[in-house]
């Protein structure tokens, strides 16, 4: 089964890093790697879609920065074009999915798929203001 690696934004995580009261909880089989990124296990795939699932919560600034993402979906509009959305709240107790980012294919071998990432339009709520629609984010890796 496919995993996802996903560091989401290093210079986000480096600012989250050094709040004082800043905490990741991971669940659902997601990890976080040594290099700081974030391991989501498969759950499904088919040629137009992969699911993983997972959660990352990052929280501080005492509850007022909140970002959650959930069993992430990469749905792919070509062979080198896709979507990443995941779960980011709940709305009416109901999860409620964002597309997050946009990918381009980088790179493809035979046991990864790198994808140049770009955060969406609706993805640009997730940061507050601090990011805006076309901005870089970190590569994503599917490992096959």
């Amino acid at each position: 089964m496919h995993i996802l690696e996903w560091g989401v934004k290093e210079s986000f995580r480096a600012y989250f890093e050094r709040l004082p009261d800043h905490n990741y909880a991971l669940s659902g089989g997601s990890k976080m790697l040594i290099d700081g990124r974030f391991q989501f296990p498969g759950l499904s795939a088919d040629a137009q879609c992969l699911q993983f699932h997972g959660e990352i919560r990052m929280t501080g600034h005492h509850g007022a920065l909140s970002l959650q993402i959930a069993d992430p979906i990469i749905e792919f509009h070509n062979a080198d074009t896709a979507m990443l959305s995941a779960v980011v709240d709940e709305e009416n107790a109901q999860p409620y999915r964002l597309v997050i980012a946009a990918l381009s294919k980088k790179s493809e071998d035979a046991h990864s798929i790198i994808f140049d990432t770009h955060l969406a339009n609706d993805g640009q709520f997730l940061f507050m203001g601090n990011y805006f629609a076309g901005d870089p984010m970190d590569p994503v890796t599917i490992r096959k």
